[in-house]
């Protein structure tokens, strides 16, 4: 995102994301899900405020988590988010986000 000075991050979503289950193909279809594994939910708040960390240039792009779980064979921890400020979405590993919490972050 290039404007940073006029970016305010959007109040949380009352809907549309997926807590505390694996996604199925009815949440991608609906819009709720980003991604399918089959695995099991992370225990992590969902919706929350987050940035994804492009592991090469370090850019980091705001958005808000809508889904969070792992692989199934439990090697992998996955997290969908929504962009803030443009379309798209961005499915990576944990460790490419930083998670910002449920109160919209003062930066």
């Amino acid at each position: 995102m290039s404007k940073q000075q006029s970016f305010k991050w959007p109040a949380l979503p009352t809907d549309g994301f997926i807590s505390g289950r694996a996604a199925t193909m009815d949440d991608l279809k609906a819009g709720r899900g980003v991604f399918l594994t089959g695995g099991k939910p992370l225990e992590i708040d969902v919706p929350q405020y987050a940035y994804h960390v492009d592991q090469e240039s370090k850019q980091r792009t705001p958005g808000i988590v809508v889904q969070a779980e792992t692989s199934t064979d439990g090697k992998l921890s996955l997290v969908g988010m929504r962009k803030i400020g443009e379309p798209g979405e961005v499915v990576g590993v944990l460790d490419e986000f930083t998670l910002l919490g449920t109160k919209p972050p003062q930066d």
